[in-house]
């Protein structure tokens, strides 16, 4: 009757270890994953945060190229050719003449 009990004792003690190991084991594997959820929020928050600065700049810059766009068109304007133009001498010809090939002055410059 003794061994009897002593097996069923030890049958209860080996139950119990198991479901102790099968808890600590459900334990662990909570809380990796628990420890994995909050590093994937963390990341997210930081990607967030990164993608808000790149959205940022990208707006300046957009900004910046609009301005340099209407720089260089103002710059390359026919108007203000012909102010600088003017302002460096140069006039409109009242009359248009024409050089033939065979002329002094073309010759020289062939």
């Amino acid at each position: 009757m003794r061994n009897i009990s002593f097996n069923q004792k030890n049958i209860n003690q080996n139950r119990n270890k198991k479901l102790v190991a099968k808890k600590v084991a459900f334990v662990i594997l909570l809380a990796f994953f628990v420890l994995l959820e909050l590093f994937s929020a963390v990341r997210s928050v930081s990607l967030a945060s990164d993608y808000a600065i790149y959205e940022k700049r990208i707006k300046e810059i957009n900004e910046e190229n609009f301005k340099l766009k209407d720089k260089i068109a103002k710059k390359s304007s026919l108007t203000l050719f012909e102010e600088k133009s003017k302002e460096m001498g140069f006039v409109k010809p009242k009359e248009k003449i024409y050089v033939k090939a065979d002329d002094v002055f073309a010759l020289l410059t062939k």
